[in-house]
This record gives structure tokens, C-alpha cells and sequence, in this order.
């Protein structure tokens, strides 16, 4: 998503602002290409619709959560060979707590 709105929306948008700014003569002309450029922007990266921006939003939170929990199992998984049986225990509680909070996301 972020390679798309820098890549895809954000640089050509750019371009065709600085070739316009490049022959204007008034600040009106100015504040008007830059609305133009904020609006085309803001609607290319579909940040106009809101259920649009909120199943993103949902699932940059999902893959957050799925980061952190990546995160707590490695760590887990080197402290479980220090640890040994009652670590093992303690990861399996987290991982179920962990797909409770994914699940309820959803809804």
C-alpha cells in the first residue's frame, strides 16, 4: 500500500504540480493546483471512501498485531530453550489469547 501511494499516486502527482507551478503567475494559481493535486491525491489512494480507508485501516491494525506476536514467539522460542516445559505452557496460553484478539478485530 505505501509502495503504491509514494510510487503509483504520490511522485506523478508531484510531477504534473511542479510543471504547473512552473508557469504561474498568481498565488490564486498556486492554491488552485494544489487543491487540484491534494484532491487527485487523496482520491487515487482511495483515502475518499470510507469503508475504503477503514478496511485498511483494519488490516494495517491486523498486521501490527500479527508483527508483535511474530515478535513475542522468537523471543519466546529462544527463552523456551532456557526455560524448558513451563515456558512451553505459558507460549501456548499466549498464542490462544492471541488469536482471540485477532478474531475479535473482525467484528
Amino acid at each position: 500500500f505505501a509502495y503504491y501511494m509514494t510510487v503509483e499516486v504520490l511522485e506523478p502527482n508531484w510531477h504534473v504540480l511542479e510543471e504547473r507551478l512552473r508557469s504561474v503567475t498568481t498565488v490564486d494559481e498556486v492554491l488552485r493546483y494544489h487543491t487540484r493535486f491534494l484532491d487527485t491525491t487523496l482520491r487515487q489512494c482511495q483515502l475518499l471512501n470510507p469503508q475504503v480507508l477503514k478496511l485498511i485501516t483494519r488490516i494495517l491494525t491486523l498486521c501490527t498485531i500479527f508483527a508483535r506476536y511474530t515478535e513475542k514467539l522468537a523471543n519466546s522460542l529462544v527463552l523456551e530453550e532456557e526455560d524448558g516445559p513451563l515456558r512451553q505452557g505459558r507460549l501456548a496460553l499466549q498464542v490462544r489469547e492471541a488469536r482471540i484478539r485477532v478474531r475479535r478485530s473482525y467484528t
